[in-house]
């Protein structure tokens, strides 16, 4: 408790890119992909049409709604930043690291 009210703990948990997603094999569309090179996984948005099944399948809530887009939407490892040869964004500007 924090002052008579009840503490709250946020935990980023960002996707992991398993080794066997629960999120692509659950797609019905192919959208929910994860590219052989890398392993990164990722969402097709041409393919995706919003029935929401690879949120329910992954363990960590990786995949999110966007009501804006009408589709789900996940980290993809900056794919295009990594292709370029630079890191992540998140890697970037990490204030952990050193």
């Amino acid at each position: 408790m924090v002052g008579g009210l009840p503490r709250a703990a946020y935990i980023f948990m960002p996707c992991f890119h398993c080794e066997n997603p629960w999120c692509v094999a659950a797609c019905p569309t192919g959208a929910m992909q994860q590219r052989t090179s890398d392993g990164i996984v990722f969402v097709d948005h041409n393919l995706c049409v919003g029935c929401k099944t690879c949120i329910s399948a992954c363990p960590w809530g990786a995949p999110q709604w966007s009501p804006e887009i009408g589709k789900v939407v996940k980290c993809d490892y900056c794919m295009d930043r990594v292709d370029q040869g630079l890191e992540p964004a998140c890697v970037t500007t990490c204030t952990t690291t050193v």
